[in-house]
């Protein structure tokens, strides 16, 4: 005859509890029962080797399973990213995070059982996410490439800057969209920078101070040269079909670079 299988180990929990005297008798005695629960318990370590890495716009978070899940099969990991603290969860051990700008980032993880979450892991490494949208400008060329993930994906000529209001060089970020949108002259009239207020289908300011990419639908000549001739008050202009794109494609935040 086979020998049973012994049974696995089982943790108890020793509890004591005073009885309730039966009905119609006088108490009796102080009795103590014990009771023997299987216990199952919150994973108690955290994760281990905690790992990120950055792409474009996107950053690559891997660990490793606690040691001990508590007497529970883990079922999934909460994720939290730092600045922020934002979580989300995965049943994986691997996770990329996506739509993140360029800048500082660490990651903390929790397993997770049947009990509920366990303690947060050593944070990560901390990772700068490279940009996934990225707009250069040229003002010797008056030209604008649109990159996604470093692949170019939109290139137009525009008009920048004149002599005397010229566009700045510089490493900008797109900090509001609008459309459609009112310029209005900040300079009286008589002045010599003084133009009538005109609408455009869509702007998007990247300077403190009214510096925007905008079409410009009283504007037919783009390119070299026609910032030292027509120039801007310091906007760039854009033709309008590439503006259209552009405005869609284009997320708050997004780095602009100006260069000579």
């Amino acid at each position: 005859m086979k020998k049973p299988p012994e049974a696995a180990p089982v943790a108890v929990r020793l509890r004591a509890i005073a009885p309730t005297p039966d009905a119609g008798t006088p108490p009796t005695p102080r009795t103590w029962k014990l009771i023997a629960d299987r216990l199952g318990t919150g994973v108690e370590i955290p994760p281990v080797q905690v790992s990120a890495s950055a792409t474009y716009g996107e950053a690559l978070v891997t660990w490793q399973p606690p040691a001990n899940n508590g007497g529970s099969p883990i079922t999934g990991y909460l994720i939290t990213i730092s600045p922020g603290g934002r979580t989300l969860s995965t049943p994986d051990t691997i996770f990329g995070w996506t739509g993140l700008p360029p800048s500082p980032v660490s990651f903390t993880i929790q397993a997770v059982n049947a009990f509920g979450a366990g303690p947060a892991s050593t944070p990560s490494n901390v990772v700068v996410p490279l940009p996934s949208h990225l707009i250069i400008i040229s003002l010797s060329q008056q030209h604008l490439w649109a990159y996604t993930n470093n692949v170019l994906w939109l290139d137009t000529v525009v008009t920048t800057g004149r002599p005397e209001l010229p566009t700045p060089p510089g490493d900008y970020h797109i900090m509001n969209k609008q459309s459609p949108y009112e310029f209005i002259s900040p300079w009286p009239p008589g002045s010599p920078f003084w133009y009538p207020s005109a609408w455009v289908n869509y702007a998007m300011e990247f300077i403190p101070g009214g510096y925007y990419l905008h079409d410009a639908p009283w504007r037919s000549w783009y390119g070299p040269g026609s910032n030292l001739y027509d120039g801007t008050h310091g906007c760039v202009n854009i033709p309008l079909g590439p503006m259209t794109q552009l405005y869609a494609w284009a997320n708050v935040g997004d780095e602009v670079i100006v260069q000579n």
